[in-house]
């Protein structure tokens, strides 16, 4: 695992077609894409002691999704299995997010195993080496191809926090947009709850306050929470957390394009404290 320091970020460079592991903008699955100065290129690294040795779990830097392998088959013109993001991380044993970082190939490369029920493994898998346009992640149990060969890049962090996307016009109810075939933005319940100074906060349900939010801008969102909780809206990071087992993710880009009806967790950090010094984000530029 020395590939994956714990709590930084990295990205994972496809050996065979030099595109990137991407979280979806529609925060659901995973794909190859060329652009590595993205925050959906960027994997938060969760080592986890279980008693089956070191298991390595990633999250999205843009999303705070889980990478899980899942027993549904893959695409048409896909080999294997597909993977997703998984929403909601919320049980310990949940053996669909825990993978094995393996060396192969050239001391650059490694492959990601995913250990399934039966003790047999599949491994994380690029597509389109042929065909470009396939460029979905699946996993698969062949392991001989170049297309399940990952070069890991460690991202250097960034000395503060970077800030997030500010307000913009969304489509409402009645609004002229609609009538310019804008799609109407999806409905969200938003529970959030105020840390302590170290960083800390209160998991019991009845701690969290809810409210609804429609649309996808960050920015908005962070102005509405201002608002209801009195800090100013420059103050605090925002971190959502996908699940109750799930590490916090400062929040650095807008939300999901698709998650209508999802309810999403956001654990606001006082900006000074040293809750939020512990923070990382990741420096995408580098």
């Amino acid at each position: 695992m020395d590939r994956f320091p714990d709590r930084r970020h990295v990205r994972l460079r496809s050996r065979e077609q030099g595109w990137y592991l991407h979280a979806t903008s529609d925060g659901m699955d995973v794909c190859l894409n060329r652009d590595r100065r993205s925050v959906n290129a960027a994997w938060a690294v969760h080592l986890d002691n279980g008693r089956d040795g070191v298991r390595l779990l990633l999250h999205s830097a843009a999303y705070g999704r889980y990478l899980a392998a899942t027993n549904k088959k893959a695409p048409r013109g896909h080999r294997g299995f597909s993977t997703k993001l998984l929403e909601c991380y919320d049980f310990e044993g949940d053996e669909s997010v825990r993978w094995e970082a393996v060396m192969s190939g050239s001391k650059e490369d490694v492959q990601l195993r995913h250990v399934e029920a039966d003790g047999k493994f599949r491994y994380l898998r690029g597509s389109g080496k042929y065909r470009y346009w396939k460029d979905k992640v699946t996993v698969h149990r062949k392991n001989r191809s170049t297309m399940t060969h990952w070069v890991v890049e460690l991202i250097p962090l960034s000395q503060g926090f970077p800030g997030i996307p500010g307000p913009f016009d969304e489509p409402v109810p009645s609004n002229f947009g609609l009538m310019l075939g804008r799609e109407l933005p999806p409905w969200r319940l938003i529970k959030y709850v105020r840390a302590a100074e170290d960083g800390s906060y209160n998991q019991q349900a009845n701690a969290w306050t809810t409210i609804q939010f429609r649309g996808n801008s960050v920015g908005t969102l962070r102005n509405e929470l201002a608002s209801r909780t009195g800090i100013t809206d420059v103050d605090f990071v925002m971190c959502i957390q996908a699940g109750r087992q799930g590490r916090l993710t400062p929040v650095l880009v807008n939300m999901p394009r698709e998650g209508h009806g999802d309810t999403v967790y956001i654990v606001i950090i006082v900006s000074g404290t040293p809750g939020e010094a512990a923070l990382r984000y990741p420096d995408i530029n580098a």
